[in-house]
């Protein structure tokens, strides 16, 4: 695995929890 794959990998994963968390902060 590349740097760059991986260090994208862990962004998407940052970016799809944020996003996760904001849409759970919404419907409460």
């Amino acid at each position: 695995m590349n740097v760059i794959n991986f260090r994208n990998h862990n962004i998407n994963r940052c970016e799809a929890s944020t996003i996760r968390r904001i849409t759970t902060t919404r419907y409460e």
